[in-house]
């Protein structure tokens, strides 16, 4: 009719619509609207549950704020090296005296501002380690958290392979057999390089657990009742997806000794940004 009017009106619930997306092995896989303190095994139920084919050991969940705050980890990381790295070329700079000591140290300083950038250009992941199962069996558990709007969920197939990466003669992935342990597959790649970290040797589990290998070599098992390598007393057992990281001896580098625990940071920085970081 002439005059009349139509009022949209705005419907705040509406505007605040959140939402979760859910890939891989669901029957239903997709993007789907969230309620307000909406848990997982809600959302795992709306999708079908999962498939047969779901390994949900290697559950890959990842959160914004998550990502928001390991980013926020890893750039003060990296802020905290760059400041020793540069506080030793000052040093160094400081030192040179000839014009051939002044061309090594400026060659040095230009090796020093690439790894500096390289690390800073680093984007954590936002991954939450969480176990997953039926729905009946996942909710009220621990791992039953509140959603929140951008979660995201991927559900791989059970892969067959273990991989090893960083300082060995051929990195790759090997078939996946139970009976053997990180260090026959290490032996599969040909070997260590000369510039390899043996010491500090870690496993990144399927799950997102990182473990160093080399913790404890002997230590008491209460099942057993005996003393045990600790990659054989179950805390190291490898699973299908795991990747066993060779990290580089970052002390065998002159210009990186001086940086203190520098081991135990570049693995912090691998581990946070879901990277092996060599030189």
């Amino acid at each position: 009719m002439p005059n009349d009017s139509v009022v949209i009106r705005n419907i705040a619930e509406y505007n605040k619509m959140e939402y979760v997306t859910l890939s891989g092995e669901f029957r239903f896989p997709g993007r789907y609207p969230i309620k307000k303190g909406e848990k997982l095994s809600s959302i795992i139920a709306r999708a079908g549950g999962f498939t047969e084919y779901g390994y949900l050991k290697g559950a890959y969940f990842t959160r914004i704020s998550v990502k928001r705050e390991k980013q926020l980890m890893l750039d003060k990381m990296i802020s905290n090296l760059e400041r020793q790295i540069l506080m030793s070329a000052n040093m160094e700079a400081m030192g040179a005296t000839t014009t051939t000591s002044i061309s090594s140290s400026e060659m040095l300083l230009k090796s020093k501002n690439e790894f500096i950038n390289s690390m800073k250009r680093l984007k954590a992941d936002g991954r939450i380690v969480l176990k997953l199962m039926h729905p009946r069996l996942l909710k009220g558990s621990v791992n039953d958290i509140v959603l929140e709007n951008g979660d995201e969920i991927y559900i791989p197939k059970m892969p067959n392979t273990v991989a090893v990466s960083g300082s060995v003669l051929s990195p790759g992935a090997f078939v996946y057999n139970e009976k053997m342990d990180w260090n026959e597959y290490v032996k599969m790649t040909g070997g260590y390089l000369a510039n390899a970290d043996k010491g500090n040797i870690y496993i990144m589990k399927v799950d997102g657990i990182a473990q160093k290998v080399s913790d404890d070599a002997m230590k008491w098992s209460s099942k057993n009742d005996r003393w045990e390598f600790s990659y054989f007393s179950g805390g190291k057992q490898l699973d299908p997806g795991d990747t066993i990281i060779v990290p580089d001896n970052y002390n065998r580098i002159p210009w990186m000794r001086n940086i203190k625990d520098v081991t135990q940071v570049m693995m912090q920085i691998a581990v946070t940004a879901g990277v092996l970081t060599n030189l």
